[in-house]
């Protein structure tokens, strides 16, 4: 048998409520984008003052601002992978080296290896 907590049935009749208090609430938003349809279907926007208005609005709004921040680090992101060799000789060098003197042929180093090829592929 299944029975329904008190608890369960205050939160459904909360639930209820907060759905018919939206189901009410007028949606300002549906006739603004009803109202911007029926501009873009007149040509409003199409107009080069209407253009310029537009434009203004959002250089002004603060947007472009975050978006001129964020292509700044995209800027600087890439200059710098620009200065980072594809290959490190220094890592080179140092993995020859430590070839030549036998420092992988260690248990040790062999099993820090393994546990490290494992947890990157899991």
């Amino acid at each position: 048998m299944v029975q329904i907590s008190d608890r369960a049935r205050t939160l459904k009749t909360q639930q209820e409520t907060v759905a018919a208090a939206l189901g009410e609430t007028p949606d300002v938003r549906r006739a603004r984008v009803e109202q911007v349809k029926a501009r873009v279907s007149e040509g409003y926007y199409d107009r080069p003052e209407v253009r310029q208005a537009v434009a203004e609005s959002i250089l002004n709004s603060g947007t472009m601002k975050e978006v001129a921040a964020e292509k700044r680090q995209v800027d600087t992101a890439k200059a710098s992978m620009a200065d980072t060799p594809d290959v490190r000789q220094d890592q080179v060098a140092q993995a020859k080296q430590r070839v030549a003197s036998g420092f992988y042929d260690t248990q040790e180093v062999r099993k820090k290896a393994a546990d490290g090829l494992l947890e990157g592929i899991l």
